[in-house]
């Protein structure tokens, strides 16, 4: 999932008869919740009331996709990937299409959407059944403008995205070196994944996790608090490349798993991120909040041998669906943390790709319970065009958003 955040200035497009301090600066935003109120700013928490009362209402969600088979609605899913790759191998592109959007320093932020996008979007193809010549030159075009781009620069000591990059990058390498396709790019890949590896130690917060933001002191290694989502997100990515033999640093792995274990709360959600830990009953910290990152989060930790149980993830999948509504009603709403218990439409796709992940752990009983529930979270929403997307990120969120859709339906009917 790629992280998204709202400068000042989108505060002024959408309150232009509010009276806002003079002193709001970049540091507003609404992609990390906030509960400082320092005059300086008005925290991103408190901004979810006001765009909520003000904001222009979210778009009309498309008409859902006439009743189809899993299979069919993979198939148009492939093929708009297919067809929307770019002439350098990459999807997505850094068009604006509404007033405002998320804070993003030219280029390399931009850079680490693109980057990012990109990595998901082959771990979709990669894991096609069907392995055509034509198939099999999108997917290496795409690796190779990976092995290319996947270094992604931070543009300046708060925005460091590249975490996202780096992550997926090192995700997609490990996944395709496991499908045992495209052996003559594989030396490649495990070289790259390492440089990913290290560029994770040096992006790691000081806390232990990952992030993407940094509004304290702007440091080497990033100063500010890490967000339990990102962390299980790098987490996973790390268990894949174990998984391949690449080597991943104990300490590293050991860091993030603290995090989350210290997140980790009795009802089964996680605290948003550990600046959030001394407000555990926020709304985002609750279970309705914490929906889109529960799985990701138990999932992680269950790769890590920690105690999450099969009664532990039946219970978090039992959860994203009797309080579903919670995380659908962020989904295309323009502002994040919007939406009741500050439920972000990014996490629509990304938390239930994770979801998919947890149910291939259950037992097959459950898995037969729960699958159905899953599908019909998913297939309904793809657009007439055969695309899906939750939030609008440029032009990034239909590529990315298919390939979650796409990781989340391959392997099932």
């Amino acid at each position: 999932m790629i992280m998204a955040t709202v400068s000042a200035r989108v505060i002024a497009w959408v309150l232009p008869s509010k009276t806002i301090a003079a002193t709001v600066s970049a540091l507003v935003i609404a992609g990390v919740p906030q509960i400082d109120t320092a005059a300086a700013t008005i925290p991103a928490l408190a901004l979810t009331g006001m765009f909520q009362s003000d904001a222009k209402p979210a778009p009309e969600p498309a008409a859902p996709a006439a009743t189809v088979s899993v299979a069919e609605s993979i198939r148009k899913g492939e093929a708009w990937l297919v067809s929307h790759q770019n002439k350098d191998g990459s999807w997505g592109a850094p068009t604006v299409g509404r007033p405002y959007e998320v804070l993003a320093t030219v280029p390399e932020s931009i850079d680490a959407f693109e980057v990012a996008t990109s990595a998901l979007c082959v771990m979709a193809l990669v894991h096609e059944s069907q392995t055509t010549p034509a198939m099999d030159a999108v997917i290496r075009k795409g690796l190779r403008h990976l092995l290319e781009k996947c270094n992604v620069r931070r543009p300046n000591g708060m925005e460091f995205y590249n975490t996202w990059t780096f992550a997926y990058s090192l995700q997609c390498f490990a996944e395709t070196i496991a499908s045992k396709r495209f052996g003559d790019l594989e030396a490649d890949m495990r070289s790259a994944s390492a440089v990913m590896i290290e560029k994770l130690h040096v992006y790691q917060t000081l806390d232990g996790g990952w992030s993407y933001l940094d509004f304290r002191l702007q440091s080497a290694h990033p100063s500010d608090s890490s967000m339990t989502f990102t962390t299980a997100t790098v987490l996973v990515a790390f268990s894949r490349a174990q998984a391949v033999g690449i080597e991943v640093p104990k300490k590293l792995v050991d860091d993030g798993v603290r995090v989350l274990r210290r997140a980790r709360k009795e009802d089964g959600s996680y605290i948003y991120g550990q600046y959030l830990a001394i407000r555990p009953e926020l709304g985002v910290n609750a279970v309705k909040g914490s929906l889109g990152r529960t799985q990701a989060c138990h999932y992680a930790l269950r790769l890590f041998g920690q105690n999450v149980t099969d009664a532990d993830l039946k219970k978090g999948m039992e959860n994203l669906f009797t309080y579903h509504q919670f995380i659908d009603i962020g989904r295309k709403r323009p502002i994040p943390h919007e939406a009741w218990y500050n439920t972000s439409g990014y996490f629509y796709l990304y938390g239930h790709y994770y979801a998919r992940l947890v149910l291939d752990l259950l037992p097959a009983s459950d898995q037969a319970a729960l699958w159905p529930k899953l599908r019909d979270a998913i297939v309904p929403l793809q657009e007439p065009d055969g695309c899906w997307w939750d939030y609008p990120l440029y032009d990034y969120h239909r590529p990315y958003g298919t390939a979650y859709a796409l990781l989340t339906l391959q392997g099932r009917n």
